[in-house]
């Protein structure tokens, strides 16, 4: 699943993001019948004491998602998003691109943000 996922992420990426944003986040979304999806948005500026950071969108991926099928519960699918974006910040090929940002996040939009990155 790493390949796809690092597939689509190359894709978004080679894109020119707003180049005042402050932070990347990536909000995951429960969909129906067992699908998961995963969306970019890089924000206007990033707070750790307050979660509302990830809502101020410069730029996001918009229906262009990530998207799995699997049976699972969210949480396994919290822990599953949260491996596949540091393996990225670790070994991807536009991982330096994120780590200019001061903090990458992750978490589905209806909970909290788990900040994986911070410069």
């Amino acid at each position: 699943m790493y390949h796809q996922f690092k597939q689509w992420l190359n894709e978004v990426l080679e894109q020119e993001l707003p180049e005042d944003a402050a932070a990347i986040n990536f909000n995951l979304y429960e969909d129906t019948g067992n699908h998961w999806s995963i969306q970019l948005v890089a924000t206007e500026y990033f707070d750790e004491e307050d979660e509302d950071w990830v809502c101020e969108e410069l730029f996001t991926t918009g229906e262009d998602l990530f998207t799995w099928q699997e049976d699972t519960q969210w949480e396994e699918v919290l822990e599953k998003g949260k491996e596949l974006v540091m393996q990225y910040l670790s070994e991807g090929d536009y991982a330096d691109k994120l780590k200019q940002y001061e903090a990458v996040g992750i978490g589905f939009v209806d909970g909290d943000v788990y900040v994986l990155y911070k410069r």
